[in-house]
């Protein structure tokens, strides 16, 4: 397979009717928006397109919906919004099986908040220690963490069999500051040592049929997933059956060797592809129309 090369978004758009999209990489960088990104989802609205955002965010919906917000993006551009952090918090509180059933109320938490948002209002007991916890909950890396700096209490649980969950299965993220570990690296490195986890987001397929239903196409409408992380956008919607939209000016950016906005080369793409073992339907310098 190769990628269909664009430099907008006009030229594919009318192929589908409508799109899941990521954030993170695609729509902003944590701070700011990026050029474009807010005519882009306007020209879509007004071509009655639908976009609901699909995020492996360790927060709830409503609260990414207000952060877009922040950063300019109106409410009405957006049919919905899926979070990890949603579903995370939707097995924690039903506990739709055995495994769920099993779990304690006891959590230690990796983050830095805190109490996590998305556990509010559920019968659960925050603590600080591994020897007090009936389960690890991988949620937020410290800016500047490396995967070693929580070496000894991924160790230590593994040791005691807790069992771990992961509510963003990113392995690495996008922030103002540049590309930084996050909580999937984490999951990573605990099943490596022995441990056991559940992940909740992308790459998961599932995870992609929550966001198609958010949607509410027509069965059989075609759509496309828009994002810029190849394992977790790209490589998830392929194993959905879905076509994918990837945008270079991302995660992968440093490894293209090019600057935001530019198309990269072809061969730079090859070698990226190749490398993460997934080729997109289309790429994209950025999302713009």
């Amino acid at each position: 397979m190769v990628t269909r090369c664009a430099d907008s978004l006009a030229a594919l758009a009318g192929d589908y009717d409508g799109f899941l999209l990521d954030q993170w990489g695609v729509l902003h960088d944590g701070a700011h928006a990026y050029p474009g990104a807010l005519d882009a989802l306007e020209r879509l609205a007004a071509a009655a397109k639908p976009v609901v955002v699909l995020s492996n965010q360790p927060r709830l919906g409503a609260h990414v919906l207000a952060r877009m917000e922040a950063l300019g993006f109106r409410r009405g551009l957006f049919a919905g919004v899926v979070t990890s952090g949603d579903e995370t918090r939707a097995h924690l509180s039903r506990r739709p099986d055995d495994w769920y059933r099993a779990l304690g109320r006891r959590y230690l938490a990796v983050t830095d908040e805190a109490r996590p948002a998305i556990l509010d209002g559920l019968d659960l007991e925050p603590v600080g220690e591994v020897a007090a916890a009936d389960f690890v909950l991988l949620l937020r890396t410290a800016p500047g963490a490396r995967v070693e700096d929580y070496e000894p209490l991924l160790t230590t649980a593994v040791a005691r069999g807790l069992p771990a969950i992961c509510a963003n299965p990113d392995v690495t993220a996008l922030d103002p500051d540049g590309v930084k570990i996050a909580p999937g690296a984490l999951a990573q490195r605990y099943r490596e040592l022995g441990g056991t986890v559940r992940s909740h987001g992308k790459p998961d397929a599932a995870f992609f049929a929550r966001g198609r239903e958010a949607l509410a196409l027509a069965p059989g409408a075609p759509l496309a997933v828009i994002g810029d992380n190849l394992d977790m956008d790209i490589g998830g919607a392929h194993a959905a059956g879905l076509d994918s939209v990837f945008i270079a000016g991302g995660v992968h950016l440093a490894e293209l060797d090019t600057a935001w906005g530019e198309a990269p080369g072809a061969a730079a793409l090859a070698r990226l592809f190749e490398r993460h073992g997934v080729t997109p339907t289309w790429t994209l310098p950025a999302l713009r129309w």
